[in-house]
């Protein structure tokens, strides 16, 4: 039996040692990029407008002035890239927010009223990374963003 089981393994290693024996050669690879430059004006045309987004998923003008005063008093005026998913009685919708990659503003809604406001993305000073900047409870109001200073502020009216 031990016999057989050398002759075994001695068979594999042979057919192994004859397989891998083909010479493998890596030539480098010259691949060349072209700079893409765009304008501001060409990057804002690219980006979706959230009142756009809202429109086509059927919320009414009314509706969506609600949430625009809502947005401006915490800071937002550039909010595009809208993704909105409905589940009954509430919608969750992530945008993005002025011409940052990593800040995101996620709001959720209960029958089509705002009840949160946050965003995500901002420095590592805000526990979690994510602040609620609208709640609808006491006022709603709890804080502002500050895009040129990229922090938030408490909220004063």
């Amino acid at each position: 039996m031990e016999k057989f089981v050398l002759i075994v393994v001695f068979v594999i290693v042979l057919i192994f040692s004859f397989v891998g024996c083909e010479e493998i050669s890596y030539e480098p690879v010259e691949t060349q990029v072209e700079p893409v430059e765009k304008s501001v004006e060409e990057h804002k045309v690219n980006k979706n407008d959230w009142k756009s987004d809202f429109k086509k998923k059927g919320f009414t003008d009314e509706e969506i002035s609600s949430y625009e005063v809502i947005l401006t008093n915490v800071g937002i005026t550039d909010y595009h890239d809208v993704e909105i998913v409905e589940n009954g009685r509430m919608h969750s919708i992530k945008g993005k927010i002025y011409d940052s990659d990593s800040h995101w503003l996620y709001v959720t809604l209960e029958d089509r009223k705002i009840i949160v406001v946050s965003l995500y993305g901002i420095s590592e000073y805000y526990k979690g990374y994510n602040v609620d900047l609208y709640y609808d409870v006491d006022g709603g109001y709890v804080a502002k963003y500050d895009c040129e200073k990229d922090v938030v502020l408490p909220y004063n009216e």
